[in-house]
């Protein structure tokens, strides 16, 4: 017996989420359970189920010869199906990289572009060929990482939508992603490297690189690091949890090379963050890039990044004899391992 229902799920906050359109669960003419979108009124739901009933039932007596097959999904539709049961129970962070991806190839008016990359209405008009040519077409302006990201998000809709017995069968199910690049990663500063860094530098600039190297924090997390998130008594900054990568807090001692710099823009800065700006950028993520960018080709120096500042700082660290596992700790890595492996290659 067939039903009509609407989904409903249970919000981080504690409240009730229900959806403001009835669906249909019935069984089809295999005897399995089916569940579609139906429509926002109720009575013409009822129809659209008691007319699936009755195909069901004269397949199964043999008054209609072709299979029952399920009603024809929009691929726009399931895309949203997607998103509303995955947005409370993924990051904000996650969810943006999903929109984003389906805003390009699926969502007609929602990019940059006249129309999506998947102009198709439905998800049978899904072909391997319309992939090919989106890897063609896309592999000149976009990395080969960022095509495949797009398309691994597209695969989960299709994947999602099989296992939710909206659609019958992925039509995506054997492409072949694009061969990536293997990116080189930042290495660490040489001291000679930092020296001419610091001498090129402003007073303000360089009290950055210096806590950047002094500190081994992220650019995210010294982009948003607080004066109350500095505890002078105990010479300590606080890494917030929900600033950290892994979402952990953690504490990273001050040298008298960080208190000082600190102490000068306490001094010269009013605002709520310790770094709202680097020298003539009013972004402090943005300008980061800008600032070391044209110094390192002023200085010619090759191969590293804002990272580099990172890495500076754990291999100083373990140069100066400080444990795998502390240094861990301060740069809020899950274990030694990565530090030693993955950081430590000067």
């Amino acid at each position: 017996m067939g039903r009509l229902y609407k989904p409903t799920r249970k919000l981080k906050n504690g409240k009730k989420w229900k959806s403001n359109k009835w669906y249909i669960e019935y069984q089809d003419a295999n005897g399995k359970q089916v569940r579609i979108p139906a429509t926002h009124s109720k009575s013409e739901a009822k129809l659209m189920l008691l007319e699936l009933e009755v195909k069901a039932k004269r397949v199964r007596m043999g008054l209609e010869e072709e299979a029952l097959k399920k009603p024809r999904m929009k691929l726009s539709e399931l895309c949203d199906l997607f998103l509303n049961d995955i947005k409370i129970r993924v990051k904000q962070a996650t969810l943006f990289t999903y929109k984003t991806s389906l805003r390009d190839l699926v969502y007609t008016g929602l990019s940059d572009r006249e129309e999506p990359w998947f102009a198709v209405k439905y998800v049978s008009d899904l072909t391997p060929e319309l992939v090919l040519g989106y890897q063609a077409s896309a592999g000149e302006t976009l990395s080969p990482k960022t095509v495949n990201l797009r398309l691994r998000v597209l695969l989960q809709v299709l994947n999602w939508g099989v296992r939710n017995n909206f659609i019958e069968e992925n039509p995506l199910c054997n492409i072949q992603l694009l061969p990536e690049r293997v990116v080189n990663r930042s290495r660490s500063f040489t001291p000679i490297e930092l020296t001419q860094l610091f001498n090129a530098s402003s007073v303000d600039v360089r009290g950055i690189w210096e806590v950047f190297v002094e500190t081994g924090m992220r650019k995210k997390e010294m982009s948003t690091l607080r004066w109350d998130d500095i505890d002078w008594i105990k010479k300590k900054i606080i890494i917030r949890a929900e600033i950290s990568k892994n979402h952990k807090s953690r504490f990273i001692p001050m040298s008298d090379i960080v208190i000082r710099v600190l102490k000068e823009r306490e001094q010269l800065d009013k605002s709520e963050h310790v770094f709202p700006t680097i020298g003539k950028w009013n972004s402090f993520y943005a300008g980061c890039y800008k600032e070391l960018k044209g110094l390192c080709e002023e200085l010619d120096i090759k191969g590293v990044n804002i990272h580099s500042f990172r890495r500076t700082f754990a291999v100083r660290q373990l140069q100066n004899g400080v444990s795998p596992a502390s240094v861990q700790r301060m740069m809020g890595h899950a274990t030694a391992n990565l530090t030693l492996e993955v950081y430590c290659q000067v």
